[in-house]
């Protein structure tokens, strides 16, 4: 092999690897150090965490969506994945029922969190090891710390934020806020290849005046496959969306998620109370958008339809708190039809006049079988509920 040719070859195999890298990969221990800008702790309207393959982005109402397609180059099999989500929380206060919410109207008003306290933007951060060891930066407020005092990092990478209500919220659903809810919303993410397709979240509820009674909290996903299906693993606590392999796949995609921590997980396995059906193009009334005040919300995050019935599992005609438990495996029990699915897992009651801790896990696995990616996926979840290291901060 000629010189000419040697060099051809090397050009050919650098500019391949370079095409095939799906995300940006944050500088590891052995590369140059940081610049000065790069461990400078910045406030933004919204922040990317990208130091594995479960890429999210986060903005100033608490969301938590997809990775900018337009700016960024993902893996194909995760484009889209994380449409909407995030904390949904209601109670009775001096009462009357009141909510905060997030992505549950069509209009412009979305959420009834904010991330300003008088006048002062708090804004998002995004916060790896190199920012935490830097002596010039200064912490904001409830920002995590050490028992030492110093500002503490969870996993490789996280984005940190505080919210509280946002009482100038003019839609009816979003009208009746939670009188004086404070919380911190820290999300993270490990490097380690066994955790590159795993993102934590943990929020920290630290202040609600006057108290809220017979509170239920959950977490709201809007994840789209193309035409998924969800289901929940009962004896687990994961909900899932699955679909069927289209032209040219032979691939199965499994997306995951559950609660690590609630409120209500010392009375009960995981504390999940309810997952509830959220649909968006049947049962609307009933199941899906139409929301109209803060007891649909209320009903919903006890798992009931949004005007209080509970839902009815149709294999068994019996009443349940939990929407299709079936088995697509054995194509067996409550199963879901192809559609543009949602998940919501609650957990509740419980009275909120202290700090409470809720944390969530999304995950997801790949494989040749969809029972093979299901299998890998209860696996990943079981090992990470079995090392709280990760997610008890």
């Amino acid at each position: 092999m000629n010189f000419f040719k040697i060099i051809t070859l090397f050009i050919f195999i650098a500019f391949y690897v370079i095409s095939c890298r799906d995300y940006p990969i944050e500088p590891n221990n052995n590369e140059s150090a940081p610049t000065i800008e790069e461990t400078k702790l910045i406030s933004s309207s919204d922040a990317i965490l990208g130091i594995n393959s479960f890429i999210i982005k986060q903005d100033s109402l608490a969301q938590l969506t997809q990775y900018d397609e337009e700016k960024h180059r993902i893996p194909s099999i995760w484009k889209g994945t994380i449409f909407n989500s995030g904390l949904w929380i209601a109670g009775e206060q001096k009462s009357i029922i009141r909510c905060n919410i997030l992505g549950a109207t069509n209009s412009l008003e979305r959420s009834n969190y904010t991330n300003t306290f008088k006048s002062e933007k708090l804004g998002v951060y995004f916060v790896n090891k190199s920012i935490i060891e830097n002596p010039a930066n200064s912490f904001p407020s409830n920002f995590p710390l050490e028992e030492n005092g110093k500002p503490k990092l969870y996993g490789d990478a996280m984005l940190f934020s505080v919210y509280r209500s946002d009482t100038t919220r003019t839609t009816p659903i979003l009208q009746n806020p939670i009188r004086g809810l404070r919380f911190n919303q820290i999300v993270y993410a490990y490097k380690a290849q066994e955790l590159s397709r795993s993102i934590f979240i943990q929020i920290n509820i630290f202040s609600v005046s006057q108290g809220l009674n017979n509170a239920f909290i959950g977490f709201w996903i809007d994840a789209d496959l193309s035409q998924e299906k969800v289901g929940y693993d009962s004896i687990n606590g994961i909900s899932y969306i699955y679909r069927n392999l289209q032209n040219g796949e032979n691939t199965h995609t499994v997306f995951g998620y559950t609660l690590l921590h609630t409120p209500n997980s010392f009375n009960r396995q995981v504390g999940i109370t309810s997952h509830r059906i959220m649909l968006k193009s049947s049962l609307e009334l009933e199941y899906g958008q139409s929301f109209n005040n803060s007891q649909n919300i209320y009903s919903t995050l006890k798992g009931l339809s949004n005007s209080g019935k509970r839902m009815v599992n149709p294999t068994t005609d019996k009443n349940t708190y939990f929407a299709f438990t079936g088995n697509p495996i054995t194509n067996s029990g409550w199963l879901d039809t192809e559609r543009d699915a949602r998940q919501l897992l609650s957990s509740g009651p419980f009275n909120l006049n202290s700090d409470q801790r809720l944390v969530v896990l999304m995950t997801y696995e790949t494989g040749e079988s969809l029972s093979e990616a299901l299998v890998k996926l209860k696996l990943k979840v079981a090992d990470i509920r079995n090392k709280p290291h990760l997610w008890q901060f």
